[in-house]
């Protein structure tokens, strides 16, 4: 059996190449052969050499690459194999592109979806700030309102405390006033009670109005303390209205005053069964005031009108006391 005699690999016989070292085996080529056997006559057969016994390696030249076509069998499937491996790759290319593609289309529209959520609460808090801006506006304009309303009754009490404090400060001025001396003129002229009350106010005063015992006391001490005095009936403001039994102050406006003459606290003022409203003896009715003396004292009266009218022989004997303040 036939060796390699590069690598010692066993040969087939008639082998052209080693199948280990894929160098060519000596001896294998026919005309080569052909050529030895015509110059020489073959040897007689003689016992394969040994390993040892084996010539020195000698360096044959290689075949051109188009000799060695057994190799090109393989290259058909590896070529297929790169285009399957090709096909492949694009097909996993695409379908990543695809998942790349969705995944960036289910991203946008998870984000648009987190935009809307985040968006909704901000409208939310929005609509909740706008109705908390409401709520405090109208809080504070129902506090304005009730300010305004406070100050308003603020203002009103003040107004009625000042205007009443002015009203008492007036009244106790008034009593104080009415209370008060003053200054006083008797005039003697025989005239009606409304004649007098005239003249009084055109002389810048008023019929007299005794408010008090000590303005009594004054106007019987130092107006009426004499004898031709004594003889006279001077007209006072003292007047009722018709219908009423009432007397009180006449004021210059034509107004009556609160006090009630004929009342309480007036009874030692009054001459005995005074007032009587109505003198039978004359036939009228009585409606004005005069003083008098009488017993000793001057004491009120009620009276026509028109005193002389009634009582001829009172005539010469009618005056009037005029108070100026």
């Amino acid at each position: 059996m036939m060796k390699c005699k590069y690598c010692g690999a066993p040969l087939k016989e008639g082998a052209r190449f080693c199948p280990s070292c894929g160098k060519p085996a000596a001896g294998g080529d026919p005309a080569a052969k052909k050529r030895q056997a015509a110059k020489q006559p073959a040897p007689p057969r003689q016992p394969a050499p040994s390993r040892q016994q084996v010539p020195p390696r000698q360096q044959v030249p290689e075949e051109p690459e188009r000799e060695q076509k057994p190799k090109k069998k393989g290259k058909g499937p590896l070529v297929a194999l790169l285009i399957l491996l090709l096909i492949a790759l694009m097909g996993a290319a695409g379908f990543v592109g695809y998942r790349v593609v969705t995944g960036i289309t289910s991203s946008d529209d998870s984000s648009d979806d987190e935009d809307d959520k985040e968006k909704e609460p901000e409208e939310e808090t929005e609509e909740a700030k706008e109705e908390e801006t409401q709520e405090e506006d109208t809080t504070a304009e129902a506090e304005a309102t009730e300010e305004v309303i406070w100050e308003e009754q603020t203002t009103e009490a003040a107004a009625e405390a000042a205007a009443t404090a002015v009203a008492e400060t007036s009244a106790a001025e008034t009593q104080q006033n009415e209370t008060a001396i003053h200054r006083y003129v008797l005039a003697v002229e025989d005239c009606t009670w409304t004649e007098a009350y005239e003249k009084a106010k055109g002389a810048g005063g008023y019929l007299v109005h005794i408010n008090s015992q000590e303005e009594y006391d004054y106007l019987v001490n130092e107006i009426l303390d004499d004898d031709e005095i004594r003889g006279l009936k001077l007209w006072i403001g003292g007047a009722r209205a018709d219908g009423n039994y009432e007397y009180h102050w006449a004021n210059t406006d034509g107004t009556f005053g609160e006090e009630v003459l004929n009342g309480a606290g007036y009874e030692g003022f009054w001459m005995e069964n005074e007032p009587s409203f109505r003198d039978d003896s004359i036939g009228q009715d009585e409606y004005y005031m005069n003083i008098f003396y009488y017993n000793d004292r001057w004491v009120w009266n009620d009276v026509p009108n028109d005193l002389v009218s009634a009582v001829s022989s009172y005539q010469g004997t009618i005056g009037y006391i005029i108070e100026i303040e």
